[in-house]
């Protein structure tokens, strides 16, 4: 039987007190683990106990064998008692099955939280060890790359990988030949988020880096790209279960009383329609304003060049003054002084050949830069921000 959760905190405070700190439960790398995703987080104000969630934290289990509407449900809490939600249909049985048989204990650990664009959460993954005994997918003969990307407390982008050493050799190789810079490799250690134990580590430069490095990977090799399209359907499944079922439901009653409800399947057509309508013309609006905005681009560098016929700008300077530039008045006066030699505040650059700088007001504050450099008849200019400093002097060392 699972302990109240009232029991479960006031022994984990007692813990914390008077002994070493032990985690209340961590998942073992070396027995079989089962993911889910949680269910039910559209209700209440499960949403919001979601949000204060951490990847690595540990939540209860709770079986509720007097739940209306499953009797194998399994309640997902944080140990301060919040709902964050269910064990879904598909594997409620299973893990109810296994709690009550005290093949798992009641918990579980958080691995993965996804949002939207908003960063509103809409799902939160848990994962928990399987006993040896328990069935769990085997893995196939192909599946002999996993690979995870992980960001430290410092904010270096990590590439981890279970694979063996000839694997990952083709994967070293594969990078290099590609041009992808790798700042260091090694074995790795330490647990990555999602609670796996990796053979490998990989320092890429950065975000950018990291994303060519998966590309790469799917691309070379192709055990990758069938187990990345397999995730992603049971996912889907997973996340969109709840919808399923509500669905279904909606669908089985409709049909009995569709008589009834013929003027309104009428009513949602229409709304279908238009709602179609509005969306068509809220494209062609969307549509009409990136011309518009295209438009205003070029309008300014042509403005430009007419007004500095003798000044080249470099690549980025135009599109970075039509994108961040509240005001252009302090970066157009500045270009003048610089044409006319009346600049009066400028600094030679000691790392650049020629090249000085300048600072200019955006419209919101003094952190706009204006680089330039006399070239013959002409004069170099990048417009840029502060920053930006140190990609753009790499920049003007080109010039």
């Amino acid at each position: 039987m699972q302990p109240p959760l009232i029991m479960i905190n006031f022994f984990r405070r007692l813990k914390t007190r008077f002994f070493s700190e032990v985690p209340l439960y961590s998942l073992d790398p070396n027995l079989p683990r089962y993911n889910f995703w949680a269910a039910g987080l559209n209700y209440e104000d499960r949403a919001e106990g979601v949000r204060s969630c951490t990847i690595q934290e540990v939540v209860c289990l709770v079986r509720e064998p007097e739940n209306p509407h499953d009797p194998n449900a399994v309640h997902i809490k944080r140990l301060n008692g919040k709902s964050i939600g269910f064990i879904g249909k598909l594997h409620s049985q299973k893990i109810s099955d296994l709690i009550s048989s005290g093949s798992i204990p009641g918990f579980a650990i958080v691995t993965q939280l996804k949002c939207d664009v908003e960063n509103d959460i809409y799902g939160l993954r848990i994962s928990l060890n399987l006993p040896n005994s328990a069935p769990t997918k085997q893995t196939s003969s192909k599946d002999v790359i996993q690979y995870a990307l992980s960001q430290s407390e410092h904010g270096n982008d990590y590439l981890l990988l279970s694979c063996e050493d000839l694997t990952f050799n083709q994967v070293i190789a594969l990078f290099r030949d590609n041009n992808l810079s790798i700042e260091r490799t090694g074995t790795s250690y330490k647990p990555a988020q999602d609670g796996r134990q990796y053979d490998w580590y990989l320092l890429l430069e950065n975000k950018e880096a990291l994303r060519k490095a998966e590309a790469l990977m799917h691309g070379y090799f192709s055990q990758i790209q069938e187990q990345s399209e397999q995730v992603f359907k049971e996912e889907y499944l997973e996340l969109q279960e709840e919808e399923i079922e509500r669905l279904k439901h909606l669908k089985d009653k409709l049909i009995a009383e569709s008589k009834e409800f013929e003027s309104v399947f009428n009513q949602l057509d229409i709304e279908k329609c238009e709602i179609e309508k509005k969306y068509k013309q809220a494209k062609e609006i969307s549509e009409k304003l990136q011309n518009e905005l295209a438009k205003n681009s070029q309008i300014l560098e042509k403005t430009l060049k007419h007004i500095f016929p003798e000044i080249v700008f470099l690549p980025g300077s135009i599109d970075m003054m039509q994108q961040e530039l509240k005001d252009y008045g302090n970066a157009v006066l500045k270009i003048s002084q610089i044409c006319t030699g009346t600049i009066s505040q400028s600094k030679r650059i000691q790392a650049a050949d020629k090249w000085y700088d300048t600072h200019f007001n955006t419209g919101v504050k003094n952190d706009g830069r204006i680089y330039f450099k006399k070239s013959g008849t002409k004069t170099l200019i990048l417009v840029s921000l502060k920053d930006s400093q140190k990609k753009d002097l790499q920049v003007i060392k080109r010039y």
